[in-house]
């Protein structure tokens, strides 16, 4: 499974919420998969 089609499952699965809990999600899931850890002093 690629990327894309990962995106796909995880948006058909939220179909059935309110369109803002989907987004909630999604926005979620899109900073969890885009962290970048920082190291602080």
């Amino acid at each position: 499974m690629n990327n894309s089609e990962g995106l796909q499952s995880l948006q058909n699965s939220l179909s059935s919420l309110p369109q803002w809990v989907s987004e909630r999600i999604l926005h979620q899931v899109s900073q969890l998969t885009n962290y970048v850890p920082m190291i602080g002093i």
